[in-house]
């Protein structure tokens, strides 16, 4: 079944929820290769050397939850977060998808928003 809410991340390259770009609109949860800005954006929550793999649910788990929030927080995220919310719709940006959830939550701090 669907998620009632979805709390989500998005990485500096768009990825949402470890769907990196490229990923399908129709992907369910499943093992992914992690992009290397990804890899290395975790290094930050442990020790030992990144991961080069990760599991995650799907653009779709993620489209059919009832509800979406997006948190995002710095300014190495500003302009991610704008080409999100405000650019194309397009896998290569996946949290672009979210554009299209009919009930989605955005919370930013100050730096985050900042190129809104």
């Amino acid at each position: 079944g669907a998620f009632d809410v979805a709390v989500l991340g998005i990485g500096t390259n768009g990825h949402l929820g470890l769907n990196e770009p490229g990923s399908s609109v129709a992907s369910r949860a499943r093992v992914v290769d992690l992009h290397w800005s990804t890899q290395q954006a975790s290094t930050a929550y442990g020790t030992g050397p990144p991961p080069e793999r990760g599991v995650t649910f799907g653009l779709a788990d993620i489209m059919d939850a009832a509800a979406v929030w997006l948190l995002a927080t710095g300014t190495h995220k500003a302009s991610i977060v704008a080409e999100a919310l405000e650019g194309a719709v397009d896998t290569k940006v996946p949290a672009s998808m979210l554009q299209q959830h009919p009930d989605l939550h955005v919370f930013l701090d100050r730096d985050a928003a900042s190129a809104l």
